[in-house]
């Protein structure tokens, strides 16, 4: 089983994003993931402001699936 820790996370996706694993077709991918705030605790009443949404919903990968 291959697997991509949430360390290896984007936040856009692009073209330029090296790819975290390889893979082919029929392997097992686990991915860990975080929740839409990379893990951080916001407190309720929080007033959300563009700085706060900066780094939101993080995606583990890219995965690169060779053929």
């Amino acid at each position: 089983m291959i697997k991509i820790d949430k360390a290896n996370h984007i936040f856009k996706m692009s073209i330029s994003n090296a790819p975290a694993q390889y893979c082919h077709s029929g392997d097992t991918v686990k991915f860990e993931t975080m929740d839409c705030f990379s893990n951080v605790l916001i407190p309720e009443g929080t007033e959300f402001e563009v700085d706060l949404l900066k780094n939101t919903n993080p995606a583990t990968g890219p995965l690169y699936i060779c053929d």
